[in-house]
């Protein structure tokens, strides 16, 4: 359903709220899941499914879980909206989750895929689904139209894209989610799942704890005024026809969807969320249950629900992973479950990897860091001296076979200290504390000599090469990383 979302941002509040505390009056206790607003939902969970019948079993495999970060100082309660950026080096995710006990604040965060926190981004209305367009470099963002108890300061059902550069959002469609379309008794229109989808530019779409996936029309969203097909159904399933399944996040790989789904009957120890592969009629393909071993009745810090989804087939390469945004009454945390690997090596929509190449490339992505533990990687390109950088390993890469006499940052190389017996100022040291040892050099920054070979006005990156020593056959592999820089005047 398309509506004029400028208008809508005027419109009074006052029948929402009337229908919102007439919904909230009419619901029966019921046993408390911890996926809403206040870190609990006291509704009618009609979960009764103890596994996906019919569906094949994948292994319950874990790759790393992390807590998110309290920059802001806020009692977080459970995590909601995800996007992977796979695009940007090194690797995004950005995320946001309750706070104050209200789901979920108008800030996202940017984190790398240790969960450190960068940026903070305020875009203005609560965000409970998220998305990363590879092609357009933006993210697309559904409305939690709630921050405080019968509050709403979003419009239901809203679609928005957001730049990321500047806080930008740009509206596009509002969706019409039918009433009663969910297991949990809410108002509509409360999105935590969705997936951008290259392949016919659309949207799959789904609401908090829905009963069904839509498929909505991006056709003419960019037009002013909108085109008669954006925002228009494009097609629906249904994730469990018995109702005994719930979507609260969405991700689209290789042309199936992911679907984060709540399941569980309260009971003490009873499984609570799985992942569930689908097909894009709703066909059930394979699924990998989240267990979390609960100590009470869907009450504990110990329970976790998957909700936002996101592909990505880059940070643990071989090894292809979904994060989930997980919902508890603790801290929230970030998960990366294994699934397989796409045929095609590659994900559907936003940010998922990119088809394997048939030959090895002629210089393999590894990721930099420069200035360990300084996020804006300031450089005064008038100062002569050294920068520092890192060259971090992974499970796929070790840094301490790379030739360090190769190594050029911007075009400069490694600083060399010493007269008598000259040495690379190199070492060998775990810079980001991952159990891996990196090795972090200083690039030598002599105006006279050596010049980093960056420019004030057109730099906002800088780029690394370097090969690895010759192996048995002579053969040398080359390598190349990059990291965002900030330069700086010389004062």
């Amino acid at each position: 359903m398309n509506r004029n979302t400028k208008a809508l941002r005027n419109v009074p509040r006052v029948l929402t709220l009337i229908l919102g505390a007439v919904l909230i009056a009419a619901v029966p206790a019921h046993a408390a899941v911890p996926i809403g607003a206040g870190g609990s939902y006291n509704g009618d969970l009609p979960n009764t499914h103890t596994a996906a019948t019919g569906l094949t079993p994948l292994p319950t495999n874990q790759l790393l879980t992390f807590v998110l970060q309290n920059p802001a100082g806020q009692d977080f309660v459970n995590g909601r909206a995800l996007a992977y950026d796979g695009v940007s080096i090194p690797p995004q995710l950005w995320a946001n989750f309750a706070a104050g006990g209200w789901n979920p604040e108008t800030k996202i965060y940017r984190l790398n895929t240790v969960g450190v926190n960068d940026l903070v981004l305020d875009l203005g209305t609560p965000t409970g689904a998220l998305d990363f367009d590879a092609g357009s470099g933006l993210l697309y963002g559904g409305s939690f139209p709630m921050v405080a108890p019968q509050t709403p300061t979003g419009i239901p059902g809203e679609v928005f894209t957001i730049d990321t550069s500047t806080s930008t959002l740009t509206s596009l469609f509002v969706f019409d989610f039918p009433s009663f379309d969910a297991c949990v008794l809410e108002n509509p229109g409360f999105i935590t799942g969705l997936a951008y989808d290259a392949s016919d530019n659309s949207v799959w779409l789904s609401q908090d704890t829905g009963k069904t996936v839509y498929n909505v029309d991006l056709t003419g969203c960019d037009l002013v005024p909108a085109a008669a097909t954006c925002g228009q159904t494009k097609s629906s399933f249904l994730i469990d026809a018995a109702g005994g399944h719930c979507a609260t996040g969405l991700a689209l790989v290789d042309g199936n969807l992911w679907i984060s789904d709540v399941r569980g009957t309260g009971v003490a120890g009873e499984a609570v969320g799985q992942l569930i592969q689908v097909s894009r009629t709703g066909t059930g393909l394979q699924f990998i249950d989240t267990t979390i071993t609960a100590t009470q009745p869907n009450q504990s810090d110990d329970v976790y629900l998957p909700y936002d989804l996101e592909f990505d087939a880059q940070t643990f390469a071989p090894a292809c992973v979904l994060w989930s945004n997980e919902a508890s009454f603790d801290a929230p945390r970030i998960a990366a479950w294994e699934v397989p690997c796409p045929a095609t090596g590659g994900g559907g929509g936003g940010g998922g990897g990119t088809d394997p190449p048939t030959d090895p490339p002629a210089e393999l992505e590894v990721q930099i860091d420069i200035k360990p533990g300084n996020f804006e990687n300031t450089i005064n390109l008038g100062a002569s001296g050294s920068i520092p950088v890192a060259v971090l390993s992974s499970s796929t890469f070790d840094a301490t076979t790379l030739d360090m006499a190769t190594l050029k940052l911007a075009g400069a190389g490694v600083r060399v200290v010493g007269k008598k017996d000259p040495n690379l100022q190199c070492s060998q040291t775990d810079v980001n504390g991952d159990g891996l040892m990196d090795v972090k050099c200083h690039i030598l920054n002599d105006l006279n000599t050596d010049a980093i070979k960056l420019t004030e006005t057109g730099d906002s990156e800088a780029h690394m090469q370097c090969d690895s020593y010759p192996d048995a056959d002579g053969k040398v592999q080359k390598y190349k990383g990059h990291d965002r820089i900030r330069i700086v005047p010389d004062n």
